[in-house]
Order: C-alpha cells, then structure tokens, then sequence
C-alpha cells in the first residue's frame, strides 16, 4: 500500500527521498536483514527491501510513528503515537495477517518485554497496558497519575516510572507492592537482587528496599540505561557513567551526552547528541570510537552485524562500525 498525506495512493515515479527524510522516529530490520522498515513524523511506515533496495510507503497512519519492531522475521510490530498498535504478518509483500489494537491514549513509553512475549506500554494519563505480543490479551495497572517514562517486567513483578512516582506491582493481581515518590522521573531497570537503578532530576540511585546502596546527584537527563554482569551504564544528556559494583560500588565518567545506549555482545554501542555512533569496548571503557552521521539528532537506531542502521531528525542512514 503507498499513500500520499490525502490518503490515496503514491504515484511511484514522484516518491523522491523528501518523501522521508524528515524526522523518523523509529527503525528496525529482520532477522536476516531482508526487510527495514522505518516511521516518523509523516504518519507513514515506509519498507525497504535489501533485494530490490527500493522504499516504499507500506502504510499510512492517523498519527507519527514512534516504534517499529520485528519479532519474527516476517512479524512486525508498530505502534502510533495516538495509541495505535499495529501487527504485520508479511510473505513477501502481500500482508498475510493484521491485527489492531487501540488504547484511545496517547503512548509516551513502549518496549517489547525481555521474555518477548509482552508488549510494555506507557501512556500520558499514567495506566499501563500490558498486551500479548498477538494483541489478544490486554491487562491494565492503575496506579500512577501523570506521564509514563519507564515499565519492565521481571520476577513477576511489574517495574514502573512515572514524572512523579516510581510503583512495583504484582504482576498477577496488579497490587502495588510499593509506592516512591521521587522528582521529576527519567529511567529506571531492575539490576537483580532486588536492587533498582533509578534516575530523576536529583540524579542516579542505586536502592534495595528503601535503602539507597549508591548515589551520584546532579547528572542531567537521563536517556538511557544498559547493562552487563556487575556493570550498570547511565546515559545522560551530558555525560555516560559507567557504575561498577564488587564489593563496594565505584564508577568512572565519559563526558559526552548520549540519548542510546546498546550492548551487544562485549560492547555498547551509543548514539550522541552530537548525531555521532559511539562504540566501545567493554573490557576497555577509556576509550571509544567514533563515527559521524548525517541525520542530525538520533532518534533511534539498531545494530546488525557490523551496520549500525539510524533514524534521526534528517531521516535515515547506515554506517558501518568496528568491532
């Protein structure tokens, strides 16, 4: 399906790369890098095929995109800024399966969970959807009053962030187990043991139970949080931290400011706020590499292999990387 911005179809001999490069918020390929698939700000989900290296507008929307992921390597995902979930079954280019899902809600946080078999989502109102991956089965958690920044699932509890509170549910019977206040609201993950990573406007926390085992203040925005073994990784808007904890907890800081960080393998991979691919060893931290983009601001991006495929404020581009 091709669509212009009145809803009829694109005449393919006019679809010109202005089409999308402006600001695609969202980017994914399968498994076998076969098929890419990315959305923005157009309201539009465009494909790309690697045997034909044509884009096509695949689908149009009532709102921008902001996520597209694949779960199988003809399954994909996309959800819409409105609340609009999207998913795809592809055999080649004809759609073999679609399904809908509206939550009537505008999404301000969503994520695949790490067993892949739930779809995490956040809203501006505050309720939190938890839907299967086939969007059959929804299940819904009360609690927060305001904006959703962060939601993981772990141990049968449910994990969640908002601007002004941080909630852990029973995941079964949806009660809260606890209930923080804390200021301003940026990212949180579960470390294990108990232990939680939360970052606010006062800074980064490393708590169990109420009691805090670790502080830095003051770090700026926090955007996004890795980790690897005894390692938490914290990515601000100013600076990486890079927290280590044997016995006692230490951390040692890059001052660049990143908006993504990405572990693969025995390596993290992240986008800066200067539109730049930063890679790093992992047994190395002090030092990194750096490769340029032309997409201005980053928005998103994905690693495979060794092609590290962008989205950002200028549209889409691929840049291969060292390992």
């Amino acid at each position: 399906m091709k669509f212009d911005e009145n809803n009829t179809e694109y005449n393919l001999s006019k679809l010109d790369e202005e089409t999308y490069e402006n600001k695609i918020y969202a980017i994914d390929c399968n498994i076998d890098r076969s098929v890419m698939i990315f959305g923005g700000i157009k309201n539009i989900l465009w494909i790309k095929h690697s045997q034909t290296e044509d884009i096509t507008a695949f689908e149009k929307y009532s709102d921008s995109v902001i996520f597209c992921k694949f779960v199988d390597k003809n399954t994909f995902l996309v959800a819409i800024l409105n609340g609009e979930i999207y998913k795809y079954t592809l055999n080649r280019d004809i759609i073999e399966d679609k399904s809908f899902y509206n939550l009537n809600n505008d999404i301000s946080f969503i994520e695949i969970s790490s067993s892949d078999t739930e779809i995490l989502i956040g809203t501006i109102t505050g309720a939190i959807h938890v839907l299967s991956i086939d969007l059959l089965a929804e299940h819904v958690y009360l609690g927060h009053k305001d904006e959703i920044v962060s939601i993981q699932k772990y141990d049968d509890k449910l994990y969640s962030l908002s601007d002004s509170y941080f909630i852990i549910f029973n995941a079964s019977t949806y009660k809260s187990l606890m209930h923080k206040q804390i200021n301003q609201g940026y990212s949180m993950s579960v470390l294990g043991n108990r232990s939680i990573c939360l970052c606010d406007a006062s800074g980064i926390q490393i708590f169990r139970d109420n009691t805090t085992l670790f502080n830095i203040r003051d770090t700026g925005r926090t955007e996004s949080i890795a980790l690897s073994d005894n390692l938490t990784i914290v990515g601000t808007d100013q600076n990486i931290f890079f927290i280590f904890y044997n016995t006692t907890f230490s951390y040692f800081t890059v001052n660049v400011g990143v908006n993504k960080l990405s572990i693969i393998s025995d390596y993290l991979i992240a986008s800066s706020t200067n539109s730049e691919i930063l890679v790093f060893s992992l047994s190395d931290i002090q030092s990194y590499k750096v490769y340029k983009t032309d997409v201005d601001i980053i928005y998103d991006f994905v690693v495979f292999g060794n092609e590290v495929l962008i989205a950002g404020d200028s549209g889409i581009s691929a840049i291969e990387i060292d390992f």
